[in-house]
């Protein structure tokens, strides 16, 4: 997972929450618009906020071949909601394993503590990832 320049991993995670509430909050729709309408308010919002990640391109996943797919069908019917509603819960799901990785990573980059604080003369690491795992995780992102 890469940030776009000057982007805190804080900041990334803020940005990729709510652009998960986004979408999240159009599954239930609003009073006076169709599931499309939620849909692709809540998409046009979000890509703004996803605009931080450059790898993957969390942005133009939300403008996946289901969603052009939708257009030329937007607001025929209750399978169309379907549809709708069915890539909405996708999108999420995506979101969310970006989240859980981003979380990850954010993980990885807090310095380790030390065991015992100041003073004891025998203190271990505390919350370091072993190496392995570290090594492992590098490796599945092609690093």
């Amino acid at each position: 997972m890469r940030l776009k320049p000057g982007i805190t991993l804080e900041h990334a995670q803020e940005e990729l929450r709510e652009a998960l509430n986004l979408l999240t909050n159009a599954q239930s729709g609003q009073r006076y618009e169709s599931p499309w309408q939620s849909y692709v308010i809540a998409v046009d919002q979000a890509l703004l906020h996803l605009a931080v990640f450059t790898e993957p391109d969390l942005a133009s996943g939300l403008l996946s071949p289901t969603y052009w797919h939708l257009l030329p069908v937007a607001g025929t019917g209750p399978e169309a909601g379907r549809v709708v509603y069915r890539e909405l819960r996708t999108q999420i799901a995506t979101l969310e394993l970006a989240e859980e990785e981003l979380l990850q990573l954010k993980q990885y980059a807090e310095p380790p503590r030390r065991a015992g604080g100041p003073g004891h003369q025998h203190s271990e690491l505390v919350g370091a990832a072993p190496h392995h795992q570290l090594a492992s995780a590098l490796q599945r992102r092609g690093h």
